[in-house]
């Protein structure tokens, strides 16, 4: 079995999220998160390799970024990979995985 090392670090995280495209419009939880991805949790996940739009709510921030499902665990949610990042957006999910003091 390949070992897999993350390049980012994944923390917990509970935000509402929408994800959608030009076939697919979902809402969900993001589950975790970090600077490269989240886990969108949703009964019914697109499929690996689908382009994706989001946006999530979180610490007065609404967040919109686009990403590339990587992987699908059926009928639990799916994970993106962010693409297309302003640096806003990176600046913000930095702020919210970074530890607390």
């Amino acid at each position: 079995m390949r070992e897999f090392t993350r390049e980012y670090r994944r923390v917990p995280f509970a935000a509402g999220a929408r994800v959608y495209s030009s076939s697919y419009e979902q809402e969900g939880t993001i589950a975790n998160l970090s600077l490269g991805g989240c886990f969108f949790t949703t009964s019914t996940p697109s499929r690996a390799g689908e382009y994706l739009h989001f946006s999530f709510y979180t610490s007065g921030m609404v967040l919109r970024g686009a990403g590339i499902v990587r992987h699908v665990l059926p009928e639990s949610g799916m994970g993106i990979e962010f693409t297309d990042i302003t640096r806003q957006f990176r600046a913000a999910i930095s702020f919210l995985v970074s530890p607390r003091q």
